[in-house]
């Protein structure tokens, strides 16, 4: 068995060390970090640290660790602000507009084509038929009864 015996009371904080002091988190170092961002916010840490003459990793810890910057966000080109696809996207816009165009003509077109053929059949039926017939026609028509019950009424 091996005894341990204390002679005296000894500290449990580190012994100084040799070699050369940590300079990098000075004061001075992170405000030069800090106003260099301040100044351009798109500057990436590699530059900074080339510009400031200091190891990337310091600079990448004086942002993120003694000044707490974050990345806010990142804006990523969409396909829609992309020339080619807002151009496709022009293009499928108005083949729309053309179609709709195209419909609605066809529509009033037809709706016209209507109205004469139903003239000329009124005008047809007018001219063969005799004119008592066209009048026991027209009495007993729809749009005649329902303004004579109209008149009836007031």
């Amino acid at each position: 068995m091996v005894y341990l015996v204390w002679r005296r009371p000894k500290s449990l904080d580190d012994e100084p060390k040799s070699g050369r002091p940590k300079t990098s988190t000075n004061v001075e170092n992170t405000t030069r970090v800090d106003e260099l961002i301040k100044f351009d916010r798109r500057m990436k840490i590699r530059e900074t640290a080339f510009k400031l003459k200091s190891p990337k990793s310091t600079v990448h810890e004086k942002v993120h660790d003694t000044l707490k910057y974050r990345k806010v966000s990142s804006r990523k080109s969409t396909d829609l602000q992309t020339p080619k696809v807002n151009r496709k996207v022009v293009v499928v816009v108005i083949a729309v507009v053309v179609v709709v165009v195209v419909v609605v003509v066809v529509v009033v077109v037809v709706v016209v084509v209507v109205v004469v053929v139903v003239a000329a059949a009124a005008i047809v039926v007018k001219h063969i038929l005799s004119p008592s017939l066209f009048t026991v026609l027209f009495l007993f028509s729809p749009i005649f009864l329902s303004s004579q019950s109209n008149s009836a009424l007031t």
